[in-house]
């Protein structure tokens, strides 16, 4: 059976490194996008260190940024985990400063979605970092993952030390590429030793029924610039729009995603494909105790 290249990855390591998502032309368009919002934040941290500069809202603000949500390489893997009927529930543009500090393993190895997300056996939010400098090179600030960690069923600090050194992963990517991982994996960012600033933008999905949690609502102005796809992952399908209603067969919403997605990624027989590897679903079978879920 055809699994989409991703799967097996997103499955057995909890990340996957996609390659060239983005033309040089797109990374340089985005990066001239970045330049004014990164000015104005700099301007108005003064009283902090500006080792890392996180913008939140990116898309929301900025609809430039929205070539991004629907990239169909990136779609594809969400998909493979969370299924067709998701959202945005953040944006943020990444900064790393050239030059600043290091990052101490042990310290730095963290989950996203705070310290209560190891309780829960399966994934519920799927990143995307789109990198717009090149890191081809250790030291840059790369990002690194402890392989086949969103496998660990108990706190992140429980994980034994060698199991950490012995899995530890990092990715080199060049502009342009995409770095997808879930909120079950424990990941680090290396230090930026280099004399240029790392940039990159990051969008977190989600399950339709999660509230996103650095807006509520696109502004008319913003979702006018928006394709039917890109409205519908931000929330806004027009007038009535209810997104926590997506499962009433009444009202169409399921039909309405799996329409646009299939016109952006394809067909959508790999949906669940990277879940059903990860929680070793089969027809009849039932998820794994969490005490199975553990590093190989």
């Amino acid at each position: 059976m055809y699994r989409h290249p991703s799967c097996q990855a997103l499955a057995d390591d909890g990340f996957v490194h996609l390659h060239q998502t983005l033309s040089p032309e797109e990374v340089q368009n985005i990066s001239s996008y970045c330049r004014p919002i990164r000015k104005s934040i700099l301007a108005s941290w003064t009283d902090r260190p500006q080792e890392t500069v996180p913008y939140a809202s990116l898309v929301v603000k900025h609809w430039e940024f929205a070539c991004l949500i629907d990239r169909p390489e990136a779609l594809r893997a969400v998909i493979a985990l969370l299924g067709p009927c998701i959202h945005m529930i953040a944006s943020e543009l990444w900064v790393r400063e050239a030059q600043t500090g290091s990052c101490d393993l042990a310290e730095g190895v963290h989950q996203d979605g705070g310290f209560l997300m190891h309780h829960l056996p399966c994934v519920t939010q799927v990143k995307a970092q789109f990198f717009l400098t090149p890191l081809k090179e250790r030291g840059m600030g790369n990002l690194g993952f402890i392989r086949g960690s969103h496998r660990w069923a108990g706190p992140p600090d429980d994980l034994p030390l060698e199991q950490v050194e012995k899995n530890r992963v990092v990715t080199t990517p060049d502009a342009g590429d995409v770095v997808i991982w879930t909120n079950r994996t424990l990941h680090f960012v290396e230090q930026n030793d280099s004399d240029r600033d790392r940039i990159s933008v990051i969008l977190t999905y989600s399950p339709v029924w999660a509230r996103p949690f650095d807006y509520v609502q696109v502004s008319a102005e913003s979702a006018s610039h928006l394709t039917p796809l890109q409205r519908l992952l931000v929330g806004d399908d027009g007038e009535g729009f209810y997104r926590a209603k997506y499962y009433n067969p009444a009202l169409n919403y399921l039909a309405r995603y799996q329409t646009l997605l299939t016109e952006a990624v394809g067909p959508l027989s790999h949906c669940f494909d990277a879940a059903k590897l990860l929680y070793n679903f089969s027809p009849g079978s039932s998820i794994p105790k969490r005490e199975s879920i553990i590093l190989p």
